[in-house]
Formats: structure tokens, C-alpha cells, sequence
């Protein structure tokens, strides 16, 4: 690459597991997965997801990472919690 007549060096970024296999699960995703939780597995997702996403500039920096994308998914997950953690205990309670 030449800049301002000069030649310079460019640094590839580096390879992201969730960039070249979106669909990977974690060991967390996966027993959450297996004990019937499919809902919370799907948010942990989308929390790791929105928060490994970080982009560069033409020079390789990071750029700002998107911080609603984030808060969206934390609300999310933080709204599941309590509506799962009170059905829980409805449950135990009427047992």
C-alpha cells in the first residue's frame, strides 16, 4: 500500500472466531441448550455477539462499538431472567 507517497505496511485484522463461524456455540450455550432453555441460550448469544462486534478503520483501529446493540440484548436477557426466575418459583411453590 503506498500513503502520501510512501510505502506503509498494513496489518490484516485478526480473524474472529464468531466472524468465520457464526453459528459456534459456547459450552454455556450449549447446557443451557441441553436443560431446555433454548430462549436463554439464544440471548447469551446475542449478549456475546453484540459485545465481541467491533469493527476497524482503514488504518486498522477499532471503531466504536455499537453499545445499543448491547444494552438491547443485556434488557433482553435481564427481562427473561425475571420472568423465568418468578415462573420458576410459581411452580415451586404450587408443587
Amino acid at each position: 500500500m503506498v500513503v502520501a507517497g510512501r510505502r506503509a505496511l498494513t496489518h490484516a485484522a485478526p480473524a474472529r472466531p464468531h466472524a468465520t463461524a457464526p453459528h459456534t456455540t459456547s459450552p454455556d450455550t450449549a447446557l443451557l441448550r441441553r436443560a431446555g432453555l433454548s430462549t436463554a441460550a439464544e440471548l447469551l448469544d446475542a449478549m456475546r455477539r453484540s459485545a465481541a462486534e467491533r469493527g476497524r478503520d482503514g488504518f486498522g483501529r477499532l471503531v466504536s462499538a455499537d453499545t445499543d446493540a448491547f444494552a438491547r440484548a443485556w434488557l433482553a436477557t435481564a427481562r427473561y431472567l425475571d420472568v423465568a426466575s418468578t415462573a420458576l418459583c410459581r411452580e415451586a411453590w404450587q408443587t
